[in-house]
């Protein structure tokens, strides 16, 4: 989607904001660049697209240290236009994409990128878990997400795959990494079926949370409505 001139406009503006703060520390801005990426790519390929005030909730929490509401509306303009592109590339490049950045990297820095690209794919993943949980449960499609799990880490840090011996998952590691834009090109072409599949049958993707808006279309909430 273009930039119109009123956008740019805004975007100058906060840019001279944030701008005037202190110097950046580059190689923190790209990990969490590539960061964003990853969580864009999962919103971009999966059940259901984030809206915008999820995504600039994840990148700038309102109560995070030097977080401005300057800075959390430039991440806002900056992913409405970099979303678009991003899931141009994706249908352009098909089975060859590759999330930016990990191309033409030497490899440790493309393994250490990969990290943050996956940490980013799997904090998309759980703004819509209840829908993704379905491919997980399903052990033939699970193996869709062994080149994004292989960089994965658990909720204290550790790998994910932290049974494999160190070298044998930095080893691992090494063969997924050309293959994560493969395993998110399968994973968009399983998105596509199921949305297709429920087209046809008047369904929705996943199950209703008791908390979301009714399906029946009331405006209540499923659990004061169709729930029971």
């Amino acid at each position: 989607m273009p930039v119109s001139n009123s956008m740019l406009a805004s975007m100058r503006t906060l840019l001279d904001e944030v701008l005037s703060g202190p110097e950046p520390d580059l190689d923190a801005q790209l990990a969490q660049f590539v960061w964003a990426e990853g969580l864009m790519t999962a919103s971009a390929i999966g059940p259901s697209p984030l809206r915008r005030d999820e995504f600039v909730d994840a990148m700038c929490p309102s109560d995070a240290e030097g977080v401005t509401p300057a800075l959390r509306e430039l991440f806002g303009l900056a992913q409405r236009q970099r979303y678009s592109e991003l899931c141009e590339e994706i249908e352009d490049e098909g089975p060859n994409f590759q999330p930016e950045h990990l191309d033409g990297a030497d490899e440790a820095k493309a393994l250490e990128l990969a990290a943050d690209w996956v940490a980013g794919f799997m904090r998309g993943v759980r703004f819509r878990f209840g829908d993704w949980k379905v491919l997980f449960d399903d052990r033939s499609k699970r193996e869709m997400f062994v080149p994004i799990i292989a960089f994965a880490t658990a909720a204290d840090g550790s790998p994910a795959l932290g049974s494999l011996a160190p070298d044998n998952l930095l080893n691992f590691q090494r063969e997924c990494l050309p293959l994560i834009g493969k395993a998110v090109f399968r994973l968009k072409l399983h998105w596509e079926e199921q949305r297709a599949d429920a087209k046809r049958h008047g369904g929705r993707l996943g199950k209703v949370g008791r908390n979301e808006p009714c399906p029946c279309g009331s405006g209540q909430k499923y659990k004061r409505c169709c729930l029971n």
